[in-house]
């Protein structure tokens, strides 16, 4: 959601009787920021050691099947 900084800072005071100028409001936004990106791409990385996890694991899996019936 968007909205100026104009209208969220005076919602902020509204809301919490806090004052905050422009660029204070500007570098907490692109600090949250900065924190969400490297959230993001934590989950992306964790999410993608998963994936290939789960295929090793099919991979071994096979192998294993593979393996086994040789041996009868």
């Amino acid at each position: 959601m968007f909205l100026p900084d104009e209208l969220t800072i005076w919602m902020l005071g509204q809301w919490s009787g806090l004052s905050v100028s422009a660029l204070t409001l500007e570098n907490w936004i692109q600090v949250m920021g900065s924190k969400a990106q490297q959230a993001l791409e934590t989950q992306l990385e964790a999410q993608g050691r998963g994936i290939v996890l789960s295929i090793l694991q099919t991979i071994r899996s096979i192998k294993e099947r593979v393996t086994s019936n040789s041996l009868i």
